[in-house]
């Protein structure tokens, strides 16, 4: 799809003119899966929801995306950043938020909202990778996360 359509398809869902120049990004688009039956990618500092010919801007920068979870204002800004990659489950969608020089973030999108799984207590490190691993029997599934050189996992 050439991009000057898509950004004409975001600005029509959306009902106010977008200039595709200033919409550009390194990030646009780094960030891609599929869940269920929609097409979800990067866009600047949100998703988008791609469904036939329709897309819909779903978070988490929108509304109480990046703020609902936080302490306070301050915290939120240091969580902000682009979407770098995402993670389909059977029932989530998980999005890691490279905040860059702040404090990166897994948001969660449960089909109704966005909440944060996980904070790396750290600034300064950045999530480049989700991975869940399915363990068989009575143990607990993990997710696992790549920041930096690093890899940490977390029960699910």
């Amino acid at each position: 799809m050439p991009s000057s359509r898509l950004h004409s398809q975001v600005s029509q869902q959306h009902n106010r003119p977008r200039n595709p120049d200033s919409q550009r990004s390194p990030d646009n688009c780094k960030a891609m899966a599929v869940h269920s039956v929609y097409l979800y990618f990067s866009f600047m500092d949100g998703l988008e929801q791609l469904f036939g010919s329709t897309v819909t801007d779903m978070g988490p920068n929108r509304g109480v995306g990046m703020s609902g979870f936080a302490l306070s204002a301050l915290n939120a800004d240091k969580r902000k950043g682009p979407i770098v990659t995402l993670l389909p489950t059977v029932r989530y969608l998980f999005a890691a938020v490279d905040a860059d020089d702040g404090q990166s973030t897994i948001m969660v999108w449960n089909g109704k909202g966005w909440f944060n799984f996980w904070t790396c207590p750290l600034s300064d490190r950045r999530i480049r990778s989700l991975y869940y691993q399915v363990i068989p029997g009575d143990t607990v599934d993990r997710l696992w996360v790549g920041v930096d050189k690093d890899i940490v996992w977390l029960n699910m």
